[in-house]
């Protein structure tokens, strides 16, 4: 993650829908994916299958989420009726992860409403400067 640190992850977690059968049913080539019960290179075992797509950090010029989920929103768009299909299988989230002393969030009015058409959960993660919430559990 970049310094100015925020970044917005679409996030799929299943006991039983491997990452490979996700990537199928999507359509979309994840981020990163965890296999459940296979030692990650960072650290710990997965508890659960995680299927990460995040919001291209190269492209972001600056830590505005509404130009990080202008990014990644065509990509689920396009996806609405296949994502809440899954919701039955698995647990759908948005994560925004940002620094806490970052001065303020404000979520766009057109993540709130894909997010509620897809059924998925938005998850605010707030970590210090010293953490890296991409090593631990999403």
């Amino acid at each position: 993650m970049t310094p100015h640190c925020m970044r917005i992850d679409f996030v799929v977690r299943a006991d039983d829908v491997s990452p490979d059968e996700i990537t199928s049913i999507i359509g979309l080539q994840p981020t990163s994916i965890s296999r459940k019960g296979a030692p990650r290179p960072q650290g710990g075992i997965p508890r659960v299958n995680l299927w990460v797509l995040s919001a291209p950090e190269e492209d972001v010029p600056d830590a505005n989420l509404e130009n990080q989920w202008a990014r990644l929103a065509p990509l689920l768009e396009s996806r609405v009726e296949v994502i809440k299909a899954l919701k039955h299988q698995v647990q759908l989230e948005i994560i925004v992860k940002k620094q806490f002393d970052f001065p303020k969030l404000m979520l766009p009015q057109s993540m709130l409403a894909l997010c509620y058409r897809m059924g998925v959960e938005i998850k605010i993660a707030l970590y210090d400067l010293g953490d890296d919430p991409s090593e631990g559990e999403l």
